[in-house]
């Protein structure tokens, strides 16, 4: 049980830092540390400076579970034990809350532990605050968050009276009667989690800090506490004044004789690249670039070949950060067979985008197709979604897969969508041969572009007639076809089109040049379809229509009766796997379980 609690409850880097914000005497930072196991097992990020398998005392098996709002506690933490020595003292922690769904923590400051005296709980659950203070209960909704997500919130204690400051700016003082518990005793932190409606989810994935001081913090000091945590997030950066990767090494756009690698650091470095088909490795790149993001593309490899590389990133001071030894294999040639993974919508919940990572790990891809919302609502002015969400979520797995990607609506502005990537042509929308298989990436954002005479039709039209793959895929994110309850007319109270009609004016392409199976995202869920040539179902020709949007979005439904072109439906968390051998494909859906929950052969 200890184990799996430091696997999903890793608590990184301890550090005690200036004194010019009052007398700090405790700070924490949380990162959920994913990495896959066994012998790819490695984490880039922010180390930790505890022994967290030797430290028997941050985790208390022996714990009973604590109740809150009728959920059991998902883990405890104890954190923190030091004796006051004034009556004062302040708390402040900084939280994340991105997934639609009630979730909550339970702090505990316990003064005097072996009699369990608390000296104060704070509970928040489903936006809301609770405070139970001298027997009392305080509550307000946190609906002042910054970035729309974040809560930065700061207690502090003095004559009798409890600050709460929220954001920075003092909400409520509160009286406050506990100087015979504070001063000389030793206190403890122990804080819960209350994750029953995520069950993937854990404390680091919600608490992101927590400090402790030995004083009251003045207005001030809360205020520049408040804009230092600001620029920190809306710079999507992890720590301050630490070198560290923003954004881990990962792979994106393979061909049989290169790769494209982005990786990003907390500040401009200088970088190593070092690779080859065994270790030690011999070939090396150096990238001395002033920007913190860094794209390379390695040229001149060997076709269908497996490579170890590695990235060491210094700055000016000296201070380096290493990716440690990584994998990678270029494009398969067009007789041999392989495979590909097909995600959606992996938006906000890094949680669940771990999971499917470890399960598309498993099976080992040779590379990702992504549908796009790759986010929830990264757009410029929200870089953590990039940050704290897909790349924490994701790293582990494209490290090591490459992916290939179309932007949804969560990345309307592509600025962060173009920034991470180097593809062909616009990025936005392009084409790539692997095997026997040619796949067209589609921007359907961009509707417009989707009538007879736009840009993206006239493009695919040309595109596919040039075409001579044995197998042909479109990859987009809108829904040409869905049986969604509610996207597209309220199917609970009225008619449907049960699909988007915008982007079903590109099917007659589609359907010209016998293209295989369109893929595409949007709805947080599953669907196939039966083969479909002019809106109707087919036995024989026609196009296969999947959607696969079920990566880490809030989930949705379906209509209360079935669509005239619904194969398989499926409600919940999920990925696709495809295999091509020759003239047959192989496509399975499993759940985070892994258990496979349709499946489609079909032969040229």
């Amino acid at each position: 049980m200890l184990k799996r609690y430091v696997f999903f409850l890793l608590v990184f880097f301890v550090q005690r830092i200036t004194p010019s914000f009052g007398q700090l005497i405790f700070e924490e930072n949380f990162f959920p540390g994913y990495s896959l196991e066994r012998n790819v097992r490695s984490y880039s990020g922010p180390k930790s400076t505890l022994n967290l398998e030797k430290n028997q005392l941050l985790f208390k098996e022996n714990n009973t579970p604590v109740l809150f709002g009728c959920q059991k506690s998902k883990g405890i933490i104890n954190l923190f034990s030091h004796a006051f020595t004034n009556n004062e003292f302040s708390l402040e922690f900084l939280l994340i809350d991105h997934v639609n769904q009630p979730i909550g923590l339970l702090l505990n400051l316990q003064s005097d532990y072996n009699t369990n005296n608390s000296l104060l709980n704070i509970a928040y659950y489903d936006k809301q605050f609770i405070f139970f203070l001298n027997d009392s209960t305080y509550t307000f909704s946190s609906n002042k968050e910054f970035k729309k997500y974040w809560q930065h919130v700061v207690l502090t204690y003095k004559n009798h009276a409890l600050k709460i400051y929220l954001n920075g700016i003092e909400e409520t003082s509160i009286p406050f009667y506990k100087d015979d518990c504070i001063t000389g005793k030793e206190t403890v932190l122990n804080i819960f989690g209350y994750f029953e409606n995520e069950p993937f989810m854990d404390i680091p994935n919600l608490l992101k800090n927590i400090r402790i001081y030995d004083n009251e913090l003045s207005s001030e000091k809360i205020k520049s506490r408040y804009d230092t945590v600001y620029n920190k997030i809306d710079n999507g950066k992890f720590l301050d004044n630490t070198l560290h990767f923003i954004v881990q090494p990962y792979l994106h756009y393979v061909t049989q004789n290169s790769i494209n690698i982005t990786w990003e650091t907390s500040e401009p470095c200088k970088s190593i690249i070092r690779y080859g088909e065994e270790l030690p490795l011999q070939n090396i790149i150096v990238v001395e670039n002033p920007d913190d993001i860094n794209e390379l593309e390695i040229k001149g490899l060997k076709q269908e070949t497996p490579y170890f590389y590695s990235i060491i990133s210094t700055n000016k001071a000296g201070e380096e950060v290493n990716s440690g030894i990584l994998t990678l294999k270029t494009a398969n040639k067009e007789t041999t067979p392989f495979a590909f993974a097909v995600i959606g919508d992996t938006e906000s919940r890094p949680h669940i985008n771990n999971r499917v990572s470890h399960l598309i790990w498993d099976e080992r891809p040779d590379f990702l197709v992504h549908l796009g919302d790759i986010t929830d609502g990264g757009k410029q002015s929200h870089k953590f979604e990039w940050t704290y969400e897909y790349f924490e979520g994701m790293s582990s797995l494209i490290s090591r897969v490459p992916v290939f990607p179309v932007p949804g609506n969560g990345e309307g502005d592509l600025f962060w969508y173009k920034a991470y990537h180097k593809l062909p042509g616009q990025e936005e929308f392009y084409s790539f041969k692997y095997g026997n298989a040619e796949f067209f990436m589609l921007n359907s954002v961009e509707k417009e572009e989707f009538k007879p005479g736009g840009k993206q039709y006239e493009w695919l039209d040309e595109s596919l007639a040039n075409s001579d793959a044995t197998w042909k895929f479109v990859c987009h994110h809108y829904a040409p076809y869905s049986s969604d309850e509610d996207d597209y007319g309220n199917t609970w109270e009225g008619k449907s089109t049960r699909g988007d009609e915008q982007i079903r004016e590109i099917v007659p392409i589609y359907e010209k040049y016998n293209v295989d199976v369109v893929f595409y995202g949007h709805l947080h869920c599953y669907e196939r379809s039966h083969k479909i040539l002019k809106n109707q179902v087919s036995d024989t020709d026609g196009v296969t229509y999947v959607m696969s949007g079920g990566a880490g979005g809030n989930l949705e439904d379906f209509a209360p009766t079935r669509s005239f072109f619904a194969a398989k439906t499926f409600r919940g968390h999920h990925y696709v796997i495809v295999t091509i051998n020759n003239n047959t494909l192989q496509l399975r859906m499993y759940d985070l379980e892994g258990r496979m929950l349709d499946y489609l052969d079909f032969k040229k």
